[in-house]
């Protein structure tokens, strides 16, 4: 019995052994990188207005959340199938306020499938639903206008602190 307890301290002893098992390192710097990765920015796709396929896709990212009177950017990420010389862009919406110089861009989309970005500053003016409107009007005769939706839900604005 004595030298039963003594081989079985000695096992338990020569199983913990100081350095760790590989396996168990990669697991560590698995995790380890997948907590420290970088966050990748997840873009929504607009709603197309218009109907028949789009030549042009549009993604947004809000980079904020919306509230009554406060601005917030909103990035739209544009991309072709086929390589675009000029994209005319043009955003409205009720009860937003787009900033004026940004309201009204022409893009150029020289890569098939490549994103280009153009980003704007919108206030919401009243809580609830607006839609942000995007105009896309491709180059050439005849190209249709593309129409896309983003929608926004704009909470009331914080009570002032006294």
């Amino acid at each position: 019995m004595r030298y039963g307890l003594s081989l079985l301290v000695l096992l338990a002893v020569a199983g913990c052994s100081r350095e760790p098992d590989a396996a168990a390192t990669t697991r560590a710097a698995a995790t380890a990188a997948s907590n420290t990765a970088p966050v990748v920015e997840e873009t929504v796709a607009a709603v197309q207005q218009s109907t028949g396929k789009a030549a042009v896709t549009l993604r947004f990212l809000l980079q904020g959340k919306p509230a009554v009177g406060m601005p917030v950017r909103v990035r739209l990420d544009f991309a072709a199938s086929v390589p675009m010389a000029q994209l005319a862009v043009r955003l409205e919406g009720a009860g937003l306020t787009i900033d004026a110089s940004e309201a009204t861009t022409t893009l150029a989309l020289p890569e098939a499938d490549k994103t280009v970005s153009h980003t704007v500053s919108v206030t919401p003016q009243a809580a609830g639903f607006s839609q942000l409107i995007v105009h896309a009007q491709p180059p050439g005769d005849g190209a249709a206008e593309i129409l896309y939706a983003i929608p926004l839900m704009t909470e009331a604005a914080a009570p002032a602190a006294n």
